[in-house]
């Protein structure tokens, strides 16, 4: 058994575990859908810190492949932007996109919260989802 900080695993055999279990391209869950299928590679990774500004090396890493020239988003919902939004999305590297909701503030007091601010995050959460369903983008950072 391997321990790490989520707790007890299957013993490190350099195998993924669902591989003796599921068979590639056999449906993962009935979503109402019958077009989602497990694929071969990918990755989803989750950075979370006990700290503001941690985000930096998220973001610092999104530049750096890009600069590689993959194709990467990142969406901050919570992070304003003048004259911003999903269609006035910053462009970096020639491949990095960067959206933020159309709204002059940070959301950082829920009691704040307009119905404007719910508009402009959503744009984003949708825009989010168009691009990570087109399946075009190697890194996408949702902030």
């Amino acid at each position: 058994m391997v321990n790490t900080p989520l707790g007890n695993n299957a013993p490190a055999t350099g195998r993924h575990p669902l591989n003796g279990t599921h068979r590639l391209g056999s449906p993962v869950r009935n979503h109402g859908t019958t077009d989602r299928f497990a694929q071969a590679d990918g990755l989803f990774q989750v950075t979370v810190a006990p700290f503001r500004g941690s985000c930096n090396d998220v973001l610092s890493q999104a530049i750096r492949v890009a600069g590689q020239g993959s194709r990467v988003m990142i969406a901050q919902f919570l992070s304003g932007g003048i004259n911003q939004g999903p269609e006035q999305a910053t462009r970096l590297c020639g491949s990095l996109e960067w959206i933020r909701p159309a709204i002059d503030c940070c959301l950082v007091d829920p009691a704040a919260i307009t119905p404007q601010h719910h508009r402009a995050v959503n744009a984003v959460w949708a825009a989010s989802r168009r691009q990570l369903l087109s399946g075009v983008l190697d890194l996408m950072v949702l902030d």
